[in-house]
Order: structure tokens, then C-alpha cells, then sequence
């Protein structure tokens, strides 16, 4: 054992922290889950959302263990209190299996059962985990998406009431079973996936027109509901929190005040309302997830805003290296992507050429509406030599990769096909800019500088205008 290992032992000792520098899932496949499964490895994702002042959003690493006679084992080392885990790409048929981010602790023992009906849990720590799987799998979510008319703001608003009485009902039993810091970080991440989930549903409402008074009542009513767990070390921890209060302020902001991110003073209304109302560790929180995750939608100009009011030196520092890297006239990511012949495609082999790139994954209801929101650019440039439109896909399936393709809704003729090698997300141009949400643009010119990591979308004739120009203005 290291010096320093010791050292944090002792401490953790003295102030009554288990040792343990890690956690252990188990699990045994039934036979029939093992007869659908597609691959002989399992591979368990780790996220510690604590970290996200030192790398810039969830640290997210990814862990395999091969499956053997039905069983798997996984021994993570970490320094973190918490953790979130999931299972990438674990599926039965269509079904994923722990899709969803589960809050695991340092020293947790879990033990899973998986069969083609679901998961039962046990262990040390099966309790941990069986709490929030009953809340992510609660009947109510199986009866229909938010999103649709047929609910309306009025049902939304009935639905977003018996949730929050759901998860109360399921978290009782397990008050006098789970630690106390844990139940309250897995409380505050439940309630805070409803208000997210609901202001999802209502901004959808308010943009179809629904009655703007009964819109402003139910997101009002909601927003005096929700009341975020300003404790230091919930808003260290728990991650659905500060995207719950991004959605809710600015579906205020935008229910109040009819304000969009396509109004000039947005971002500065966004900001000083979020510094209003929070403070310390959540406010940091908040602020740096508004960016890193919602920068698209944010002016320029938001990093210098935010970056006085943070409490937190390492968000600074965050803040200032994303600026560094997304500033225009930077030499841009060299990165090397797969072409669909399994060859690589290099930023330096596409040099003297203006690209024009776009990020999709298939599923992606927003990325199919760029495809066509496209087509006057590539009617445009389309004869233009100069000018090359490159589509990358961020699956980290080539199958789900070439059967989008296939389906001509998300990439045209006259793009170059690429894909991120299966490293989905965690490929590293992804990182560099921080592209946490699709479809997302990126523009580099022909001495391969960076124009812009966030272009104009062309979602009506003056965004279309203004990609043209920028366009033509670096040719």
C-alpha cells in the first residue's frame, strides 16, 4: 500500500470514513438474458460528478469485465464519497438494462440478478441501488411521454404532482435503510428529474400555443414546489440538480417575460436571475452546468458573466481554458475520425478546405430537423470546392452509425460520412469543445483555425442568413 493511500486511511479512520478505496457490482446473467445478448463483455461506466471542477463535466470512465459462466465482477478504485454507474449499451433485444445513472458509495457491495423481466438487487448495498431503480422504473413513466399533446399543461401539471408523491412513497421504507447522506442525494435527484422532466413538457406547451396564463400558473406553481437542497454536499453531488434549475429558469424567464436565447439579453437575464436566488457550492454548480451543457444556447460573451461570481477557483480555471479553446482564430482540434471505408479522416488532410461540421447520433429528433434546416447552405456550397460539409456521428455503434445513414434523415449526399471510432462522447474532439448536447455545428477555415464552435442554426431565414455570411466571409 502507498504512503499516501496510508495517510488517507488513517485520516478517513479518524473522522469515521470506511477505508475502503473502492466499490465492487457483481452480477449474474439468466440464461435466457444471455441468449440475447450481443456481445461477451460487459462494460460499466463510472461518472463522479464531484470532479466536474477539475475536468470541465461528469468524469466519466469506462471499465470491462467479460462474462463467465453468467457472471461478471467489477472492483472499482476511487477516491470519490460517491459515484454514479450505468451499463453502456447492456441491452436485451431493444431493452437497455441500468440505463440510467445510479448513486453508488465508496465501500458499496452490490450484487445483481439480471434476467430478461428486469433486475433484482442485493449485497452490502443492494438496497442503495434497488431505491433508485424503483423510482427510474416507477408504472407512471411507462404510461406515455410529457411531451405529447394529448396530456396538456393541465395533465402535466396533475402528472408532475403524483410523481412527486411517487418517489415520496417509494423512499419511505428505505429512510431507516440507506445512509442518510445517500437517501438525500438520491431524494434530490429524483425530485429534481420531475421539475426538469416537467419543464420539458411545459416549454413544449408554451411554444404550441397553449394559454399563456395557465402555462405561467402551472410553471409557477412548480417553481414554489421545487425547492432545491442547498446543502454544500448535496450540490456536490447530486447532478440532476443543476440542470432542473437551468430548465426552470429559463422557462420562467420565458413564460414571464417571452424571452428566448435568440433574444440579445437572455443570457444576462438568465444570469442575473441565477445569482439572485442561489448561492456557494449550488450556485457554482449551476453556473458551470448552464455553460459546459447548455453553452449553445448562451451568447458569447456568458464565460466573462459568470466567471466573477464563482466561489470555486477550479470552475474559473475551467471556464478559462473552454474560452481559450473555442476562441475564434485558435488552431483548431486535429482530430482523426473514421471514414465509412475504415479509413481515418485527419483535420490536416482537409486542409486548404472550409469545413462545415455537423455532430448527430441516430434517435436524434433535433439532428433529422437539421438535415433539412441544411439544405440552402449545401444548396449554396454545395459546387464549391472550397467548401466541404463533414457529418460525424457520435454512436458508439458502426452498425447504429450506417443504418442512420441509410435512413437519408440525418446526413445528405454531399456530406463525408465519419464516425467517432465507438468512442461516442469521450472522443476527444468531442471533449475539446464540449459537445455535451446534439445536434451541435463546428466551422474551421482553411489554414485549419477555428471560425466557431457554435454557428448560427439555420432554423429561419436570418440564422440561415448569417451561416451563409460567415461562411463567405472565410472563403
Amino acid at each position: 500500500m502507498s504512503l499516501k493511500k496510508i495517510c488517507w486511511c488513517l485520516a478517513m479512520a479518524l473522522i469515521g470514513i470506511p477505508d475502503s478505496f473502492g466499490f465492487t457490482v457483481r452480477g449474474k446473467l439468466s440464461p435466457a438474458f444471455l441468449l440475447g445478448m450481443e456481445a461477451s463483455t460487459i462494460t460499466l461506466e463510472v461518472q463522479e460528478y464531484e470532479k466536474n471542477f477539475e475536468v470541465g463535466k461528469f468524469s466519466k470512465l469506462a471499465f470491462t469485465s467479460d462474462v463467465v459462466d453468467g457472471s461478471f465482477e467489477f472492483e472499482i478504485q476511487t477516491e470519490s464519497s460517491y459515484c454514479y454507474i450505468s451499463f453502456a449499451g447492456l441491452r436485451h433485444g431493444k431493452k437497455p438494462v441500468l440505463k440510467d445513472a445510479y448513486l453508488i458509495g465508496r465501500s458499496s457491495i452490490v450484487d445483481l440478478l439480471i434476467d430478461t423481466s428486469g433486475l433484482a438487487f442485493s449485497g452490502k448495498d443492494g438496497d442503495l441501488l434497488r431505491c433508485q431503480y424503483e423510482i427510474y422504473n416507477r408504472p407512471l413513466d411507462k404510461n406515455g411521454n410529457s411531451r405529447q399533446d394529448a396530456f396538456g399543461i393541465a395533465r402535466l401539471s396533475s402528472r408532475f404532482e403524483t410523481q412527486n408523491a411517487e418517489v415520496k412513497r417509494i423512499l419511505m421504507p428505505y429512510r431507516e435503510r440507506l445512509s442518510a447522506g445517500a437517501l438525500r442525494i438520491i431524494e434530490a435527484n429524483g425530485y429534481a428529474k420531475i421539475a426538469f422532466d416537467f419543464c420539458i413538457g411545459a416549454k413544449f406547451f408554451a411554444e404550441k400555443g397553449e394559454d399563456a396564463e395557465r402555462v405561467y400558473e402551472a410553471v409557477y406553481h412548480v417553481k414554489k414546489v421545487y425547492v432545491p437542497d442547498t446543502t454544500a454536499v448535496i450540490a456536490k453531488h447530486a447532478f440532476m440538480q443543476s440542470r432542473a434549475i437551468f430548465q426552470l429558469t429559463r422557462l420562467c424567464l420565458f413564460v414571464k417575460k417571452g424571452m428566448t436565447p435568440k433574444d440579445g439579453n437572455f443570457t444576462t437575464a438568465l444570469f442575473e436571475t441565477l445569482k439572485a436566488e442561489y448561492r456557494g457550492e449550488l450556485l457554482d454548480r449551476v453556473l458551470l452546468t448552464c455553460f459546459l451543457d447548455y453553452q449553445y444556447l448562451l451568447a458569447e460573451d456568458m464565460a466573462d458573466k459568470i466567471m466573477p461570481a464563482l466561489s470555486n477557483p477550479k470552475a474559473v480555471l475551467i471556464l478559462k481554458r473552454y474560452k481559450k479553446a473555442t476562441a475564434s482564430g485558435e488552431e483548431a482540434y486535429d482530430f482523426t475520425l473514421t471514414g465509412l471505408n475504415g479509413r481515418p479522416v485527419r483535420l490536416s488532410d482537409l486542409k486548404g478546405k472550409l469545413l462545415v461540421m455537423h455532430f448527430w447520433f441516430n434517435g436524434c429528433g433535433g439532428c433529422s430537423i437539421l438535415k433539412g434546416q441544411m439544405e440552402p447552405i449545401i444548396s449554396r456550397f454545395k459546387d464549391d470546392s472550397r467548401v466541404c460539409f463533414i457529418a460525424v456521428n457520435v454512436d458508439k455503434s458502426a452498425d447504429r452509425w450506417e443504418k442512420g445513414i441509410d435512413q437519408g434523415i440525418y446526413t445528405s449526399n454531399h456530406d463525408i460520412n465519419v464516425f467517432t471510432s465507438g468512442m461516442g462522447y469521450d472522443h476527444p474532439l468531442l471533449k475539446h469543445y464540449n459537445f455535451t448536447s446534439f445536434p451541435s455545428m463546428l466551422l474551421i477555415d482553411k489554414s485549419g483555425n477555428l471560425i466557431s464552435s457554435n454557428p448560427p442554426r439555420p432554423n429561419d431565414e436570418s440564422q440561415t442568413r448569417a451561416l451563409i455570411q460567415l461562411i463567405e466571409s472565410h472563403l
